[in-house]
């Protein structure tokens, strides 16, 4: 099967899947595509027909996985991990940002349309809710000596 290659170009960078190997990879470019500002998902992420978005100011970049999730990456901080939002429910078939990109439509073959909230507050409480709450006042002693405790979580 034949994979396509598709470029996006937003903001003086250049997106494209996959690059002229037998791997799949997303790459971010620079506009002129001569530099390889990083890739940001490796090469056993192949994808057949991949959904991808921007946000509308660029700072946002949203690629479907090959698993149905999807992964999202800040443009300006490209070689950070991207988060990974879970979808579930099969491949993921469009992506789209809401105006502001503190929201994120995604369409699947079972649901036609879902938002997941991409705000700080959101981020928050996943990290919380993952460590399984704060840090108590012993942990902040041994980890942060010399800062005052405040509750994080």
């Amino acid at each position: 099967m034949r994979k396509a290659r598709i470029s996006l170009l937003q903001q003086g960078e250049q997106v494209n899947w996959p690059p002229p190997t037998p791997q799949g990879r997303l790459t971010l470019w620079d506009a002129g595509g001569q530099h390889r500002i990083a890739v940001l998902a490796a090469a056993d992420s192949t994808v057949e027909r991949p959904a991808l978005a921007f946000s509308a100011d660029g700072s946002l970049l949203a690629a479907s996985r090959a698993d149905g999730s999807v992964r999202v990456w800040e443009t300006a901080s490209p070689r950070l991990e991207g988060a990974t939002l879970p979808t579930g429910d099969g491949p993921v078939l469009a992506i789209g940002f809401a105006p502001g990109a503190e929201e994120l439509y995604i369409a699947t073959p079972h649901l036609p349309l879902r938002s997941e909230q991409l705000t700080p507050e959101r981020a928050a409480g996943e990290v919380c809710a993952r460590a399984g709450g704060g840090a108590t006042r012993a942990e902040w002693r041994r980890y942060l000596p010399d800062v005052p405790y405040r509750r994080t979580c």
